[in-house]
Order: C-alpha cells, then sequence, then structure tokens
C-alpha cells in the first residue's frame, strides 16, 4: 500500500467524485419503482455510488481544510493593549438653546401649551 501526498490524494478524490457522478446519471428513478438501468428502485448501483461520493467528499473537504501553520516559539508575552471604553468617552454638549431640536429652530413638544 502507497502513502499519498495530500495533492495526490486530492486528485484521486476528484476523480472518483467524477466517476461517481457520471455512472449517478445513468441511474435514477424513471418511472415507478424501477432504476433507469431497469433494476428495482433503490437500484444497489446508485446507492453504492452516492455513498462513495459522500465518502470522498467529506474527506476532500478535510484535505482542502486542512492549512499548514508555522511554528510559533514561546517567548515574552505582550502587553494587552488599553483600548477606549465607551463609558468614559467625554460626552458632547448639547447645542442650541434649550427646547430646541437639533434641526434648529423647530420647538420640541414640551408639555403644555
Amino acid at each position: 500500500m502507497r502513502l499519498l501526498t495530500a495533492e495526490q490524494f486530492a486528485t484521486y478524490a476528484r476523480r472518483q467524485i467524477k466517476a461517481a457522478d457520471g455512472i449517478l446519471a445513468d441511474h435514477g428513478r424513471s418511472w415507478g419503482n424501477m432504476c433507469g438501468c431497469g433494476r428495482l428502485w433503490p437500484c444497489p448501483v446508485a446507492a453504492t455510488c452516492v455513498r462513495m461520493r459522500e465518502h470522498f467528499l467529506t474527506r476532500l473537504a478535510l484535505v482542502e481544510a486542512t492549512v499548514r501553520l508555522p511554528v510559533v516559539r514561546p517567548g515574552p508575552v505582550p502587553e494587552p493593549v488599553v483600548k477606549a471604553d465607551a463609558r468614559w468617552l467625554p460626552v458632547r454638549p448639547p447645542t442650541g438653546e434649550l427646547g430646541e431640536s437639533a434641526l434648529g429652530s423647530e420647538r420640541t413638544f414640551s408639555g403644555s401649551t
């Protein structure tokens, strides 16, 4: 048994998926309980191809999702950066006279007429 690299396995898995798709193109429920190949539904060939396709799709997703990360050597831990907290930011004083809206000369409702 030969070991494959990630690239070789990805190529192999894509070929297997393509082969399963080709076989599944000829199989499928055609009428009633019959497969496109003439066997009773569910066709064992179609079921095997679906399982094989799912197997290689999941393995291919794992291989392609794997990312080699650089080796990090332990060293001094940097001090945390303190960010400004919104609770401590200065508040701008309101502009305009009391009772004036932000739009300018329109008066706000004061509750009495």
